[in-house]
């Protein structure tokens, strides 16, 4: 891609050049890489349990950020810091989903913010994003389940705890009435 040409980003696929890297380069090296480099793309490893790089090795890095960028509400420099952009898409978000607006991150925010994307069904044995984004809502919901991207047996048991204290059958499959749920932050 010629320096100069405007970047559009997208979730996808990506085909050209790019590297991995453990730790998040500033936006300072993250610029002079850009306007210098023939690679189009960097990887950073951000989780997963055969991550070979340190855990606390992210200092540009937040969890709040990567999610809230991810869905589209925040854009720009990362920051570690709770700053005014992260507010203002904090209360972006809480006026979609018609919750009260005060731009902290809620536990019913955060929730309804892991809980965003498609709304497949998802049982013991799937293995997919959904189930990422499920093991991941229910422990902001205050459900313990290890966050591995498999759906298995304590996984359900963890849906079915949640099930059970927001009123739903406790089926431990979740299906796209309870994403909805997910969704609107109950927990």
């Amino acid at each position: 891609m010629p320096v100069g040409e405007k970047v559009v980003h997208s979730p996808g696929s990506f085909t050209g050049y790019g590297f991995d890297r453990c730790i998040t380069p500033s936006n300072a090296d993250m610029d002079t890489w850009r306007r210098s480099s023939p690679f189009a793309a960097v990887g950073i490893y951000i989780s997963g349990a055969g991550r070979a790089c340190p855990a606390r090795s992210q200092p540009y890095l937040s969890p709040r950020w990567v999610n809230l960028h991810r869905s589209g509400y925040v854009s720009g420099a990362i920051t570690e810091r709770f700053d005014r952009r992260m507010a203002r898409g904090v209360r972006r978000i809480q006026r979609e989903r018609h919750f009260p607006v005060s731009g902290v991150l809620t536990h019913r925010t955060w929730v309804s913010l892991l809980a965003t994307g498609g709304r497949s069904l998802v049982k013991v044995g799937s293995d997919e994003q959904a189930v990422w984004r499920l093991q991941r809502a229910l422990v902001a919901a205050g459900v313990r389940t290890p966050v591995t991207g498999v759906f298995t047996r304590k996984t359900a048991a963890a849906a079915k705890v949640w099930q059970r204290h927001v009123g739903e059958p406790r089926s431990g499959v979740i299906d796209r009435s309870q994403w909805r749920m997910f969704y609107r932050g109950r927990r």
